[in-house]
């Protein structure tokens, strides 16, 4: 067999996981998946102006990359590249307070650590992180912080080959791993769609946030302090 050939038998063999894949009940993550690709992509577009924006496009192609992944059956690659999307949306709006922080990451002269994203005193979903943004979703912060940690560390499983992450050696259909990914996707879509309300939901004009308020109802709708804002933005809108 030759190079070609060789590398011409595994994409056959990605298109018949991606039809088995169609085919199957698992097909309706996919779909709710390629959804939320939207909305993060609507995100971006909204935020296009601000510094820390071009690490949301970052994980914006990312997550574009995990769905691919998923439907040819490279699920390794669709859990590493959810954990990318979810590291680097939150070191987007980590580093959206600190443009010394961002400059320099940049330049390739600080990193991005994970431990900082989610310390409980500096991070994301910290007390002082959140009374600055949205201090009414501060009874949330710390569960939505401890979520983040298990998703992480539920796709990292995959990242260092630990024995209950191990896939098979040849591309296959595998039912439970599309179920085991769609249920990290949803906890991964719940924390990022928390994170950007928290972050910058106070700080949209209304035509953004009118652009924005079916999918934070979607997701969000259950918290008060998300619907209070929503009801105080149209009722502003209305009075205009």
């Amino acid at each position: 067999m030759t190079c070609e050939e060789y590398y011409r038998q595994l994409y056959q063999s990605c298109g018949s996981v991606l039809d088995e894949t169609f085919a199957s009940p698992q097909a309706k993550v996919v779909i709710e998946a390629h959804q939320f690709l939207d909305d993060l992509q609507t995100w971006c577009l909204i935020l296009q102006t601000r510094r820390e924006c071009f690490l949301l496009e970052i994980a914006s192609v990312e997550f574009q990359m995990a769905l691919v992944a998923l439907v040819i059956g490279n699920y390794r690659q669709a859990f590493m590249s959810l954990r990318f999307t979810l590291e680097t949306s939150l070191a987007a709006i980590k580093l959206s307070t600190s443009l010394v922080d961002l400059a320099l990451w940049r330049r390739g002269q600080r990193d991005i650590y994970w431990a900082n994203i989610v310390d409980e005193n500096l991070g994301v979903f910290s007390v002082d992180f959140v009374r600055a943004f949205f201090e009414e979703l501060s009874p949330e912060a710390k569960h939505i912080n401890g979520l983040a940690q298990s998703v992480y560390r539920q796709c990292s499983e995959f990242v260092h080959g630990n024995p209950s992450a191990q896939i098979p050696k040849s591309l296959t259909f595998i039912e439970h791993s599309i179920t085991g990914w769609g249920e990290a996707f949803k906890s991964t879509r719940y924390i990022l769609m928390f994170a950007l309300a928290l972050r910058y939901m106070r700080e949209l004009s209304p035509e953004h946030l009118h652009s924005l308020e079916h999918q934070i109802i979607d997701e969000l709708g259950h918290l008060t302090p998300i619907r209070a804002g929503l009801k105080a933005h149209n009722e502003e809108t209305q009075n205009v």
